[in-house]
């Protein structure tokens, strides 16, 4: 169990610290994605710092030991309510909005994945809530089981990037194909 709820926290942090320095790196598009959920400029602007600040928070939170870690349990709850909302309020609005939530790093639209990310990140939450007390502190496990643990995160992030984007790739082609076929094109 104790091997579990560090893997579980490490790949909580990796997945936090890759979303916010990609929406870092990203933030005018970020910004412009908030305003595509109609938030105003001055909310889409102070969210668009706010959220990858808060990412890096719940994820520098998640290694360290006793309230701390609450601390950022809690921070990562936050996150997963704003992300439900941005859900929430695409489908609601019938907008098709660029999800982001990896800044430019995964190009997709809110939509299943962005559910089935926030659903994957609650399960490891509420792993992380159940399970906080039976390991005090990253920093003391083994340094070859945190690197395996931090490597093995970069993958399965890796793995998720490169199917979205051969998804994404896969259906501008068929959007292509169907595109021509109306033309008359190919029969």
């Amino acid at each position: 169990m104790v091997l579990f709820i560090a893997f579980d926290r490490i790949f909580l942090y990796v997945i936090l610290l890759v979303a916010s320095m990609s929406k870092f790196f990203s933030i005018v598009n970020f910004r412009d994605s908030l305003k595509e959920l109609k938030l105003s400029a001055v909310a889409a602007k102070f969210y668009s710092w706010g959220i990858p600040l808060l990412e890096v928070t719940a994820a520098t939170l998640l290694l360290l030991s006793g309230p701390l870690v609450l601390a950022g349990e809690v921070a990562l709850w936050l996150l997963l309510g704003g992300f439900s909302w941005s859900i929430w309020k695409a489908y609601r609005t019938g907008l098709s909005v660029k999800c982001n939530c990896f800044g430019d790093l995964i190009d997709e639209k809110i939509g299943l994945s962005t559910i089935m990310k926030v659903i994957l990140m609650a399960s490891l939450g509420i792993f992380l809530w159940v399970g906080h007390e039976s390991i005090h502190s990253i920093v003391h496990l083994p340094l070859q089981d945190v690197l395996q643990m931090v490597y093995s995160s970069v993958y399965i992030i890796l793995i998720y990037a490169f199917l979205m984007a051969s998804i994404n790739k896969s259906s501008s082609v068929v959007s292509i194909r169907n595109s021509i076929k109306k033309l008359g094109g190919e029969r």
